[in-house]
Formats: structure tokens, C-alpha cells, sequence
């Protein structure tokens, strides 16, 4: 073997010595976005959970004061109590 074959095999280990470390740096960087990316998919499944629970609150509290609005003027209309009496007869027959 000549020098000049010994030099090139040395250079081709080096290089492949350089493209592991490359590549095992890649990988590192990889597994770091992704778990990051893991963390704030995370965080936005725990944003949207509260929002939705926020939103069911908020259309109750809607739901009640509609509710009792209803009433106060069915209390002061004696046709609306005719017609709200039909409307819970009509309810009772549906279910």
C-alpha cells in the first residue's frame, strides 16, 4: 500500500468520524424541536379544555338569566302563561 492510498483511507474514516457526529447532532436537535413542539401541543389541548369549559359556563349562566327573564314576564302576562302551558303540554307529548 502506498502512501497515498493510506492517506485516502485515513481522510474516508475521518470523514465518516465527521458525518456520524453530524448526524448524531441532527438527531439530537430533532428529538429537541420535537419535544418542544410535544410540550406546546400539549399546552394548547390544556387552552382549548379550559376554553370549552369557559364557553358551557358562560351559555348556562346565559341559559338561567334567559330562563328567569322568560318568567318575570310570563308572572306579569296571563296569555303568556296560557301560551307557555301549551308549550310544556306540547313538550310532555314529544317526549
Amino acid at each position: 500500500m502506498n502512501i497515498g492510498s493510506m492517506i485516502g483511507a485515513g481522510l474516508s474514516i475521518f470523514q465518516g468520524i465527521q458525518d456520524k457526529k453530524a448526524a448524531n447532532k441532527a438527531a439530537r436537535s430533532s428529538a429537541a424541536v420535537s419535544e418542544k413542539n410535544a410540550r406546546i401541543i400539549e399546552r394548547d389541548i390544556d387552552i382549548a379544555t379550559r376554553q370549552i369549559q369557559i364557553l358551557r359556563d358562560n351559555l348556562s349562566i346565559s341559559n338561567q338569566r334567559k330562563s328567569r327573564g322568560f318568567s318575570a314576564v310570563q308572572a306579569r302576562c296571563g296569555m303568556c302563561r296560557w301560551v307557555a302551558a301549551l308549550q310544556a303540554e306540547a313538550r310532555r307529548k314529544m317526549y
